[in-house]
């Protein structure tokens, strides 16, 4: 089985008007990774402060990079022999901001089986067990060695590090007695509680 783990950066969280300013990615086959795709891409406006803080992307870094449109077209013939695509919330980010940004650019979607690994993290680890679901405390809790941190092909490694401890990792996880959810410690105004990782469609809650 041939899958490919991603993750991008980009200038916001808005894919309407925000853009891809990098993908990185690695092709897995047998527990190997076989390829790998990094490429930076230059957004039609400049890159923020913030941003910049954030990934470590400067816009002297893009200057000679290509526009998102043609790194779009080589990750989507880069995609087209995984049967699975994985990575760190992929599903509620990653997912649909890169098929927002490739309709907008005339191009085809990606509809391909995928793997989140918060998801999977959130069904395995028991929250009495780790402060947050990030990919970098759970590669901090798994012990695994950083790659680096906020550069698009270190966390696609880190999220395939976590996913391979994850398969094997299963906790008695406390789930949602409406919708089978597992729970989590949300902080509120009025201090700590328990809700549901299925919120907002389930929205389940109960005292710590």
């Amino acid at each position: 089985m041939k899958y490919v783990v991603y993750d991008i950066e980009t200038t916001g969280l808005d894919p309407n008007s925000s853009e891809i300013i990098e993908i990185g990615a690695i092709k897995i086959k047998d527990d190997n990774i076989i390829e790998e795709f990094s490429k930076l891409i230059k957004p039609t406006l400049l890159i923020n402060e913030f941003i910049t803080n954030l990934t470590g992307i400067t816009n002297e870094l893009v200057s000679k990079a290509q526009n998102e449109k043609v790194v779009l077209q080589e990750f989507n013939e880069f995609l087209k022999e995984a049967e699975i695509i994985l990575g760190h919330n992929i599903d509620e980010f990653d997912i649909p901001f890169i098929n927002r940004r490739l309709e907008i650019h005339g191009l085809d979607k990606i509809e391909k089986k995928t793997i989140d690994t918060l998801k999977l993290a959130r069904n395995s680890i028991s929250y009495k067990k780790i402060q947050n679901f990030k990919l970098d405390t759970l590669s901090e809790f798994f012990g695994i060695i950083s790659y680096g941190s906020h550069r698009a092909i270190y966390d696609a490694k880190k999220s395939w590090e976590v996913y391979k401890k994850l398969k094997n990792y299963n906790d008695d996880v406390e789930k949602c007695p409406k919708c089978g959810n597992p729970l989590r410690e949300v902080k509120g105004p009025y201090g700590m509680f328990l809700g549901c990782t299925g919120f907002p469609k389930c929205k389940y809650s109960r005292k710590y």
